[in-house]
Order: structure tokens, then C-alpha cells, then sequence
């Protein structure tokens, strides 16, 4: 059994070591400021609200 398990982890490692890194770690990243992401956060939650609200005026009508 140790033995297959020892396979199984040689087997991911070569697989991961072939995958270009950038492609895993960077492909969709940016960087924003703080207080962007923190707007950007509250932005959501107000959506979310309204989303909610809306669905509730759906469920009534």
C-alpha cells in the first residue's frame, strides 16, 4: 500500500512541475488598494440587498 502511495505522489509532482507556473499562480491576478477592495466589497453587499429585496417583491407578486 506505501508503495502506491508513493507513486501516486511522484505522479502529481510531475505533473505539477510540467504545468508553466505563471499559468497557475498569476493568470487572473491584479492588485487594488485596501480601500478599493473594501468598496468594492460593500458594492457587493448593496447588490446582494437589492437582489434580495427584489426577489422577496417577485415572491409577493
Amino acid at each position: 500500500m506505501k508503495t502506491l502511495e508513493n507513486r501516486h505522489v511522484l505522479w502529481y509532482n510531475l505533473t505539477m512541475k510540467n504545468a508553466p507556473k505563471d499559468e497557475i499562480n498569476n493568470a487572473e491576478m491584479i492588485t487594488i488598494s485596501r480601500s478599493e477592495y473594501e468598496a468594492l466589497k460593500e458594492q457587493m453587499a448593496e447588490q446582494s440587498r437589492q437582489i434580495e429585496w427584489l426577489m422577496q417583491q417577485i415572491r409577493l407578486g
